[in-house]
């Protein structure tokens, strides 16, 4: 009855179905085990521990709950411990397909993708169809960057030899955001998180897409959508120091600083050699002005990560506000060499150039962008803005006018480019923003006054522009960098 109770998702009652078989059977190794497994499954990992070690100690010579007692020592972050057991694993199964997996989804889980590969493809050799060793190879591949068209291929063939593979499904998530498909990526997590429901990392995944789609909506509104599955994230995988992270900026976004701190703090020490805590530590500095403590910590991450693309970004974000104009643009250059350069990066960069009036280079990282991801409405509308104030007022009306066909039935963006092209006003940006049944109101926001003020200042209306680039400033923190590149617009526009 408790292996029925588990196929149902009845997790108290099946664990006490399981506790009465070893209450009446106490010296039962089996029964330990079976119990540990039911247990981790359920993310009870310290309960778990503790069954499965009285299942080794009854049994020394059983592997899978050598293995299962990995698996929840990794959940936990005891990563050497969990070596050991797999080891022990290994030598008494002779390195069976099933413990070459674990090992290498603890190589994964320490974020050694370059080991994950390197054991998947050895494993691949014996077992070529195995549809979970493709999808982590698949997904090693991608967040190590340098594989990451073979790694696209792996998740494929894994979907094709298993459509529920929920490890897949999460990568192909990913591959979804890197394309800035939020919308498309939150409907991957949301369906794998249907398959299993106790995958933290589909839990933080879907966060990040609706932290994305929706940075624009109201605090509040934000920080009650994606709280709850950082929570779940958590409790699913307690060393799970990136959603620690997340959880710790949104507290501080929601006005929490004090739990904010406890998050980021505890995040860095969970993983003090990995970067993106200190990112994110350095994220919320930056958002409150307190650019020499962000500095830091991007310091420290670049120490860990000198190719790590968040903080050199950030760290031109802040140079900008700091009016190092040079070291930004150097920074943000840095950002888009190497593998893996996506088509925000090269926005970051082209803003910041248009920014500094050096109109010319926007126009060509604009382009860029617009190679990586054609589906960015936004960015025909910098072509345009880029093209025209670099003096190329022909060039510029003919994209804007061959912009606008290509947006028919695509209610607000269209409603822009009328704007730009002098048949709508202003009012009718936002009026156009509130029927589009595709983009809330809310999302359009910053964005909108941004597009608004820099047209306003191509147009010589400087009191328009300064309107405009003031209510950037006062939105929420969805678009940080935004709210630097107003302030720098305003500081440029003083008399």
């Amino acid at each position: 009855r408790a292996n029925l109770l588990l196929q149902e998702g009845k997790d108290s009652a099946a664990i006490s179905d399981f506790e009465r078989v070893v209450s009446l059977d106490p010296d039962n190794a089996s029964a330990h085990a079976n119990l540990g497994s039911a247990q981790l499954r359920f993310a009870h990992f310290d309960a778990a521990i503790g069954s499965l070690s009285k299942a080794i100690e009854l049994s020394p010579d059983l592997v899978d709950p050598l293995i299962n007692r990995a698996r929840a020592l990794t959940a936990l972050g005891r990563f050497e411990s969990a070596v050991a057991d797999l080891d022990v694993a290994s030598s008494l199964s002779g390195e069976s397909p099933e413990t070459r997996f674990w090992r290498s989804w603890l190589d994964f889980e320490r974020g050694d993708y370059g080991d994950t590969i390197r054991r998947l493809d050895a494993l691949l050799v014996v077992a070529p169809d195995s549809p979970t060793a493709l999808a982590l190879r698949g997904y090693a591949s991608i967040l190590g960057g340098e594989k990451a068209k073979e790694g696209i291929t792996d998740l494929r063939t894994a979907l094709e030899l298993m459509p529920n593979n929920v490890l897949a499904l999460d990568a192909m998530g990913l591959v979804a955001i890197a394309e800035e498909q939020f919308r498309g990526a939150e409907q991957v997590f949301t369906r794998a998180l249907a398959i299993s429901e106790n995958y933290a990392p589909a839990y933080f995944h879907r966060a990040v897409s609706r932290l994305e789609r929706h940075a624009r909506q109201p605090v509040s509104d934000l920080y009650r959508s994606v709280t709850r599955d950082l929570n779940l994230a958590l409790q699913f995988k307690p060393h799970f120091p990136d959603a620690l992270a997340t959880r710790g900026f949104l507290r501080f976004i929601g006005g929490d600083d004090a739990g904010a701190s406890s998050d980021l703090e505890t995040a860095i020490a969970m993983a003090p050699s990995s970067p993106g805590a200190y990112v994110m530590r350095a994220t919320a500095s930056y958002a409150k002005g307190n650019y020499d403590a962000g500095l830091r910590d991007l310091t420290e991450a670049l120490d860990i990560d000198p190719t790590n693309r968040g903080a050199r970004m950030l760290h031109g974000w802040i140079e900008l506000e700091r009016d190092q104009f040079e070291e930004a643009i150097a920074d943000l250059t840095a950002a888009t060499t190497g593998p893996g350069a996506g088509s925000s990066v090269w926005i970051n960069l082209a803003m910041a150039q248009f920014a500094l009036d050096d109109f010319l280079s926007a126009t060509t990282s604009f382009e860029k962008a617009a190679e990586l991801n054609p589906r960015n409405r936004f960015l025909p509308l910098w072509s345009y803005l880029s093209h025209r104030r670099a003096g190329f007022e022909d060039l510029a009306a003919r994209q804007l006018a061959s912009a606008d066909r290509a947006l028919q039935g695509d209610a607000w963006p269209r409603v822009l480019y009328k704007f730009f092209l002098g048949e709508k006003s202003a009012a009718d940006v936002m009026e156009g923003a509130q029927i589009s049944g595709e983009i809330e109101t809310a999302e359009l926001g910053a964005q909108a006054d941004y597009f608004l003020a820099q047209f306003y200042l191509a147009s010589r209306n400087h009191e328009a522009a300064r309107d405009h680039f003031r209510s950037v400033i006062g939105a929420n923190l969805g678009y940080l960098h935004l709210t630097t590149l107003s302030r720098l617009a305003l500081r440029q526009m003083s008399p």
